[in-house]
């Protein structure tokens, strides 16, 4: 993101208000740790330490996928230690776009969520050995979520951009905040290729909208 300078502010800097809001939530700064990990070995610990920052300075925190808490019971500790460490910050559950209603009330009861963060990743999922492949059905699935849920929903996308078009999807089934998350930071396709052990290059290592 390039600011461009303008040389007549016409403001005083007493009258500079960072306050901001996500989905109707209220923030201190349009600043958030978005999601990064959970459900894994040693990952608790990295997940406690950025809750203990986010109520440090006052940010709100979005957990990494919660699908592996919610098949697995017992890596559900890395996600509600955020909630433990920071019971009154602003926590945005995640999960990932095909969750049905039910599900996503459990990922929200799991850590007391504010927000729901909704993942798109579908060249992250197609580079992954054990990834989806079939990708039918979100939109339905989205709208659900957002009539039927008491908490604001998020849509993200993990790297790639989000067009007009999918912005305009969005939109019809009613969500009302979008992470665009482009190209040009972390490739998840990449990640995945690497952790693959992948060598041919799948035509998505550049893939996305900046």
């Amino acid at each position: 993101m390039h600011l461009v300078h303008q040389s007549l502010p016409e403001a005083a800097l007493s009258e500079v208000d960072l306050a901001s809001s996500l989905g109707g939530v209220a923030l201190g700064a349009p600043v958030l740790i978005n999601a990064m990990t959970g459900g894994a070995d040693g990952v608790t610990a990295i997940n406690r330490d950025l809750a203990l920052a986010a109520r440090e300075l006052g940010l709100p925190m979005a957990l990494g996928s919660q699908s592996a808490g919610l098949k697995e019971p017992e890596t559900r500790d890395s996600y509600r230690v955020v909630r433990q460490v920071n019971p009154d910050g602003i926590i945005l559950a995640n999960v990932s776009a095909g969750t049905g209603l039910a599900v996503a009330r459990q990922a929200i009861e799991m850590v007391e969520a504010d927000l729901l963060q909704v993942h798109l990743n579908a060249p992250q999922e197609i580079v992954m050995r054990e990834g989806d492949r079939d990708f039918g059905g979100q939109v339905e699935a989205i709208a659900a979520l957002v009539e039927g849920l008491s908490v604001p929903v998020i849509v993200k996308e993990c790297g790639f951009g989000l067009s007009q078009e999918t912005a305009r999807q969005l939109h019809a089934v009613g969500v009302r905040a979008i992470d665009l998350s482009g190209r040009g930071g972390t490739n998840f396709a990449w990640i995945e290729a690497e952790r693959g052990g992948t060598t041919q290059d799948p035509g998505l290592l550049n893939w996305g909208i900046p």
